[in-house]
């Protein structure tokens, strides 16, 4: 009597050669295939980091912020110093800034797939790190106007404590490039109050200028600026209108024996020739012109067109360094009226 014995279940060499044809055409068949999952990028996602270090090894750091954003951190000893020991505070959302906040600038890091390695930086990839930094930083536009809206021309704007700053146009606008979310932006313009301005983000800041007011006690005018009296190293005297008043036919006249350094002399009496000569600190050139340059309201005069009443101050300008500014047109003095 025949008994039936039990076979392996066996494939054909035709069956198992359709089969794996078929696993290599459609590998995303879930028989015949894994679940793949979209790989989620560790520089993407927010973190709560918060750590300190005091005098923390490298390698104990790197450590210890892998375990708080619970991501695997791997690098080679000899791309990392892991026993330099760093200081710092670390709070923040952006792993790869805390990266950056304890190992510095010089380093790389890449995800390769469930983990993050650190690697030292080279030209090229340096260049693309500053470059990304370079990308965080903002373009500020504005308008500088004074108190009745007017646009301030020339005005200067620039980064407190750096040498980066720009000149206002035309029409008083501006645009400051390359400007950090905390820098202190400085408006200055010659006459105004310096104003600042903490950068928080913003597009665009609009300043309306103040005017500064200054006593004339406290300032003394030179050519174009101004200094404060007790700066002020050059000969300068003035004198009021009330110590010019004298019963004379001109004004040259009445600055005889009223400055010292300044001489005045009266040629004739006759009528219409007799204004004075004078010199301040003597005779400079016994060949060109020896007379002081006479400047009212900032304009070139004749001192004798002018009357006592007209005057509000009268100022001589003795030496090389209080005249620099009028060029060679001072070098015999300067009287400003």
């Amino acid at each position: 009597m025949k008994k039936n014995h039990s076979m392996p279940f066996l494939l054909s060499k035709k069956y198992i050669k359709a089969l794996l044809i078929g696993m290599l055409t459609f590998p995303s068949s879930p028989i015949l295939a894994e679940t793949t999952t979209p790989e989620i990028s560790f520089f993407e996602q927010s973190y709560s980091l918060k750590l300190k270090f005091n005098n923390e090894t490298l390698g104990n750091a790197i450590e210890k912020l892998s375990q708080q954003a619970n991501v695997r951190i791997i690098y080679s000893n000899d791309q990392v110093q892991t026993q330099k020991r760093i200081s710092a505070n670390i709070q923040t959302t952006d792993i790869q800034e805390a990266l950056r906040i304890i190992l510095g600038n010089g380093y790389v890091f890449k995800q390769e797939n469930n983990y993050i390695s650190i690697a030292k930086a080279k030209n090229s990839e340096t260049f693309e790190i500053a470059e990304q930094l370079q990308q965080k930083k903002h373009s500020v536009t504005g308008l500088l106007t004074d108190a009745d809206g007017n646009p301030i021309i020339g005005a200067t704007i620039a980064i407190k404590g750096t040498t980066h700053g720009v000149t206002t146009d035309v029409d008083g606008r501006y645009i400051l490039n390359n400007v950090n979310e905390g820098d202190v932006i400085e408006y200055r313009y010659i006459g105004y109050n310096t104003e600042e301005k903490t950068y928080k983000g913003e597009e665009s800041i609009n300043i309306r200028m103040v005017e500064s007011s200054v006593g004339l006690e406290d300032v003394v005018v030179i050519g174009y600026g101004q200094q404060k009296k007790e700066s002020v190293v050059s000969s300068i005297n003035t004198i009021s209108a009330k110590e010019l008043s004298m019963p004379t036919r001109s004004l040259s006249n009445n600055i005889a024996g009223q400055i010292a350094g300044v001489l005045a002399v009266q040629r004739t009496g006759e009528p219409g020739k007799d204004n004075s000569e004078f010199w301040i600190r003597g005779i400079s050139s016994f060949a060109g012109g020896t007379s002081p340059l006479v400047l009212v309201d900032g304009v070139p005069r004749s001192m004798n067109d002018i009357t006592v009443d007209e005057i509000e101050s009268f100022t001589v300008l003795k030496d090389a360094s209080a005249t620099a500014v009028y060029g060679a047109e001072g070098a015999n003095g300067v009287v400003l009226i």
